[in-house]
């Protein structure tokens, strides 16, 4: 069996490739050597004291939405109530309407 004949131009593209991986293994090296020399900063001597503060604010967003819930049922019953108070008064209405539409037809 004989073994495949490469293209003329195959030492040209392995070369190319070599190439790039080079330029993008040196490229990482400086960026890792970049991220070595950020100085680490030390945490605030005040962080405790601000998540403390971060703590409450959470807390009371959460009792705030609660609140804004418990609203937001109430508004929705009492929608609810009033959507059906005007049905019945519409039903109503069209009852007393075709009452006196038949009166109107017996009485001419």
């Amino acid at each position: 069996m004989a073994s495949p004949t490469l293209p003329a131009r195959w030492a040209d593209i392995l070369d190319s490739v070599l190439q790039t991986l080079a330029q993008a293994e040196a490229e990482a090296a400086r960026s890792a050597q970049g991220l070595d020399a950020v100085p680490a900063h030390p945490p605030s001597p005040d962080w405790e004291r601000h998540l403390a503060e971060l703590t409450g604010q959470a807390q009371r967003l959460h009792a705030c939405t609660a609140d804004a819930d418990l609203a937001a049922g109430a508004m929705e019953a009492t929608l609810e109530a009033g959507e059906t108070a005007l049905r019945q008064w519409l039903a109503q209405a069209e009852a007393i309407r075709r009452n006196l539409a038949t009166r109107a037809d017996v009485s001419v």
